[in-house]
């Protein structure tokens, strides 16, 4: 799931072709293992003769889980609301938003910056250590992209 506004900055914070990134960024991810609540489920499909049944189950996943999971989280401020619940400290959980590090931590700024600017400054301190241990271009990326949304009122034009 992904919104336009965010994925503008997102692509312009990981990659020096933002055009690039635009194209995979994603505000919200829910792994397999979140609906079924095992880190090591997996939808196999090995021989061609499970492949019938293989795109059975994933329509069946997709329709019926997936899709619908993916609508309780059709709003921006319905994901800052996930990430704000979320504890990211707990690589065990499978509660939404799947975590990634620094770039579901970007993600989360963004969004709060963009959609609910009073969350901003108490998710900036919390995700401050997902940024902690990146090599020296990525981490450089993070802070100007947090300097950027750092910014009081309105977000001026990003520059090309």
């Amino acid at each position: 799931m992904g919104f336009a506004e965010t994925q503008v900055l997102y692509a312009h914070a990981m990659s020096d072709s933002p055009q690039e990134s635009n194209k995979i960024t994603v505000n919200m991810q829910l792994k397999y293992a979140y609906f079924m609540k095992s880190w090591t489920a997996e939808m196999l499909c090995q021989e061609i003769e499970q492949l019938d049944a293989f795109l059975a189950e994933l329509r069946v996943f997709v329709l019926e889980k997936l899709y619908p999971a993916l609508q309780t989280y059709d709003s921006p401020e319905k994901i800052i609301s996930a990430y704000l619940k979320k504890n990211e400290k707990d690589r065990r959980s499978f509660d939404p938003p799947s975590w990634f590090g620094c770039s579901s931590a970007l993600t989360g700024l963004i969004l709060a910056r963009l959609y609910s600017p009073g969350y901003f400054p108490s998710l900036k301190q919390r995700y401050a250590g997902e940024f902690e241990g990146l090599d020296e271009e990525k981490l450089s990326r993070g802070k100007r992209r947090i300097a950027y949304l750092d910014q009081p009122e309105t977000l001026p034009p990003l520059k090309e």
